[in-house]
């Protein structure tokens, strides 16, 4: 990679915003179109996808359905789902442009000649990384929350001291903790840092206030399934293992040269006093504090990744490393070729459709669908099986149904009994090998009795449901 550094001149800005904007804006939208369409489902695209319909439709997270995030996200990313549509190819767009704006913001950074080798770089770093590509282009809170979150580290890096930035500071650390709860160390860290430089009542109840606002009402209105689905639920798979492996290669193959620049750039200045050393450390707190974590999955890294990023190329900016040492971090951007690639679906998308029309042309459209799969229905605009809004994660066999109704939760017994008593519209199950279709029991995730799955499955035959449809992704039972 090449990064211009001439100072003055249209010809100098032009070469400038082409090699550190709009290059890797270009390779961010390569990559993000081809994973748009052809990235393998993810079994929390459905719930996600749901909850942001049902939000926008006047449902209430916790108290009308069950969700297993804060709720921020559903009303965010709804209002724009609301435009671009509720389909698995609008909504994966839509997270993917997420993503997309914190490339760009990176890149605009570097239009400035004193930033454009450190920010050309971080912006190059982030758009070269296919895992973090894959994953932000998904249907899930990650890229938003890390939109978010970037915006709060450029405020702590470039605004100038006021109740303005105390208060944007705090705004919009409190929304990606809002929509993922697992940066809350990340904006707790600005958020400290905030107050320790300005010194006042104002920046300490900024932020308290900030999440206060947001939290207090759906907590008040649902206190039970509130904590349920934001603590309970996590909290009884949390543990600790320092022993997997995998875990660390797959973290660091999100976007393994950012990581390690950002290191580099944090040992170079860090005798400096520079608000940029915060950031950094924020970002790789919350990344470093997820790996012995068993319950995380490396999709949450997402957020923290441009964070890093920006915190990265104002070091860089800072530190102003020597042509040699230049030229080797810009050879460092091919690191993320040496991992390998996700793994694509090239039917996924030729599947869920043609499950969709068997829907549409079978089903009225008010009758809801009986599915372990959610991402189904918001092809259509048909409703799911109430209770059923958190796809793979909507059974319990551990808890008492007394208990299960309140969070929204079957029991296979009770779903067995829904087939006669009355009986959906439809039954979308998966034909992949997968653990979906009511294989775990929440909160614990252990496997559901296998002798109730197998009553279950007799009891939809018992019913009258005959396959019509069954492809690479799922089978439609209907009844006559």
């Amino acid at each position: 990679m090449v990064v211009v550094m001439l100072d003055g001149g249209i010809a100098g800005r032009v070469a400038r915003a082409a090699v550190t904007l709009v290059a890797p804006m270009a390779v961010f939208i390569a990559l993000a179109v081809r994973y748009v369409r052809f990235e393998q489902l993810g079994p929390d695209e459905g719930f996600y996808g749901i909850a942001a319909r049902n939000a926008m439709s006047g449902l209430l997270p916790y108290r009308d359905f069950a969700f297993a995030q804060a709720h921020a996200f559903p009303y965010l990313h709804g209002a724009v789902a609301a435009l671009a549509g509720y389909g698995l190819v609008a909504q994966r767009v839509v997270c993917a442009a997420y993503a997309a704006a914190s490339v760009l913001a990176l890149g605009a950074a570097a239009q400035s000649p004193r930033r454009a080798f450190g920010f050309g770089l971080a912006a190059w770093a982030v758009s070269m990384s296919p895992w973090f590509v894959a994953k932000s282009a998904l249907v899930q809170p990650c890229s938003l929350a890390g939109l978010l979150l970037l915006g709060a580290g450029a405020a702590t890096l470039w605004m100038r001291p006021g109740r303005g930035r105390t208060w944007l500071i705090a705004v919009l650390g409190t929304l990606a903790v809002g929509c993922k709860l697992l940066v809350l160390p990340a904006a707790g860290i600005l958020w400290a840092y905030e107050a320790s430089r300005a010194r006042s009542v104002e920046s300490l109840a900024a932020p308290v206030v900030a999440m206060a606002a947001l939290f207090v009402p759906f907590i008040a209105l649902a206190p039970s399934q509130w904590w349920f689905w934001n603590l309970g639920y996590h909290l009884a798979l949390s543990g600790v293992d320092f022993r997997v492996a995998v875990t660390y290669r797959e973290h660091l193959a999100m976007a393994p040269w950012v990581f390690l620049l950002g290191v580099a750039a944090g040992l170079a200045r860090f005798r400096s006093r520079s608000p940029a050393l915060v950031a950094l450390a924020a970002g790789l707190v919350g990344w470093l504090g997820q790996l012995p974590l068993q319950e995380t999955h490396f999709d949450n890294v997402v957020p923290l990744v441009t964070l890093v990023a920006l915190a990265s190329g104002e070091l860089l900016s800072e530190w102003r490393p020597g042509p040699r040492v230049r030229g080797a971090m810009a050879a460092g951007v091919l690191l993320p070729l040496a991992f390998p690639p996700p793994i694509l679906d090239p039917l996924v998308h030729r599947d869920l459709g043609a499950a969709a029309e068997v829907l549409r042309r079978s089903v009225p459209l008010d009758r809801p669908v009986m599915t372990p799969l959610p991402v189904v229905v918001l092809q259509t605009g048909h409703p799911v099986l109430p209770g059923m809004e958190m796809g793979p994660f909507c059974t319990t066999s551990e808890l008492p149904p007394e208990r299960a109704k309140p969070l929204r939760l079957w029991t296979l017994p009770e779903l067995e009994a829904q087939l006669t008593s009355d009986p959906p519209g439809a039954i979308v199950l998966t034909t992949q090998a997968s653990t979906w279709d009511f294989y775990f029991s929440v909160p614990s995730l252990h496997p559901t009795p296998p002798e109730q799955r197998i009553a279950f499955f007799q009891a939809i035959k018992r019913a009258g449901y005959r396959k019509v449809l069954t492809n690479s992704q799922v089978s439609v039972f209907l009844r006559p």
